[in-house]
């Protein structure tokens, strides 16, 4: 409909853009908190648990803990397995049933790293920010969304997980994938970084200053690459 238009009494015009241009530019007064929040805590915490937990041994071993914890002491409700199975995972034909026990160490886990994650990347964030001149929370803001390429890796890696598995189960073979991983994680990596440096040239044109910011950007990355290479490669 638009491109109808393109040329009308020079109401619209079609064009080419990079899509840098979204976030680099734009982001700069219409990145928001609630935008933020999704990516900080939704996208590189709540999913990263979410996904990350199937794989985590020191799950498992808080869960046995917690259980001895509570038998030792008669409280045993916890571990029954009467749940209902639009609230957790109930399939005994399968022998793959979720106690309630299972259910409030998950949420328990996925909550905690959440929160780790927010505040590890939130704060050379928040860092960045100050660099680049007196705080300002929109221009946290702003930073943040240079991570949105990271993110979206993140989901889209956590996502494929189940179905390179079931590849995996019905013998096609899956070798490549964790170079394939490999190589999407460096380049949403590199994306985010070249963003954050769009970003930072937006706010100051001292070269020391905005280097020192985009290290800190850089710094944020750490958490989040360490989250993934324990899942994929370390556990």
């Amino acid at each position: 409909m638009c491109g109808r238009c393109s040329g009308h009494r020079d109401a619209v015009t079609l064009c080419t853009r990079s899509p840098n241009h979204e976030i680099v530019v734009l982001g700069e007064q219409l990145a928001n908190g609630w935008q933020t929040a999704l990516i900080l805590l939704g996208l590189l915490g709540v999913a990263i648990g979410a996904f990350q937990w199937t794989v985590n041994p020191q799950w498992v071993q808080a869960k046995q803990f917690i259980a001895e914890w509570l038998i030792e002491r008669d409280i045993v409700w916890p571990m029954a397995e009467n749940a209902p199975w639009w609230l957790l995972t109930h399939y005994p034909e399968l022998r793959d049933v979720f106690s309630w026990l299972d259910g409030a160490v998950l949420l328990g886990y996925i909550g905690a790293t959440a929160l780790v994650m927010g505040v590890a990347v939130s704060l050379p964030l928040a860092g960045a920010a100050r660099l680049l001149g007196a705080w300002q929370r929109q221009r946290f803001y702003h930073l943040a969304q240079a991570l949105i390429p990271l993110a979206g890796c993140g989901v889209f890696l956590g996502l494929s997980a189940l179905t390179v598995n079931l590849l995996k189960g019905q013998g096609v073979p899956v070798f490549w994938a964790n170079d394939l991983r490999l190589a999407l994680l460096v380049g949403a990596n590199l994306w985010t970084l070249v963003l954050a440096w769009g970003i930072t040239g937006r706010y100051t044109p001292a070269l020391q200053r905005r280097a020192l910011a985009w290290g800190a950007v850089l710094l944020a990355l750490v958490p989040v690459n360490t989250a993934w290479a324990f899942m994929f490669w370390l556990w």
